[in-house]
């Protein structure tokens, strides 16, 4: 069972790894999208971007701890990275940064329902 699943308390049906992006002609970086609810996966910089407006004060210190706990970089786009940094956000001291992991978990788990049910598109990435 994926964080996303046990973090929205829902069975989540097992998705194959990279699946919601591609190289595909729609271009490097296309990500697969939802249509009917233009919903896609959320993605590291999102979080980055959600954090950063909870947290702007102490942003700064609060993303660099997470990227060393998690062991990631921050600009990783694969589906493992984004778990990981969930699951150390979720087990985080803060109390907001702990809130925003649960927020995206429950994003990843709409995302991952929908997209097994729904006709999914590759879009371009916003610029």
């Amino acid at each position: 069972m994926t964080l996303a699943a046990k973090l929205a308390h829902a069975p989540v049906p097992d998705q194959p790894a990279g699946s919601d992006t591609t190289n595909s002609p729609a271009g490097k970086g296309a990500r697969r999208v939802v249509t009917r609810y233009d919903l896609a996966r959320p993605t590291v910089g999102q979080v980055r971007q959600s954090l950063e407006r909870l947290v702007p004060n102490d942003f700064e210190t609060v993303w660099t701890g997470l990227l060393e706990e998690s062991g990631i970089h921050g600009t990783e786009q694969d589906r493992e990275s984004l778990e990981r940094l969930l699951t150390v956000m979720t087990l985080s001291v803060h109390p907001i940064t702990a809130i925003c992991a649960r927020a995206q978990a429950v994003r990843l788990a709409s995302f991952d329902h929908l997209s097994a049910d729904h006709p999914t598109a590759e879009v371009e990435p916003a610029p």
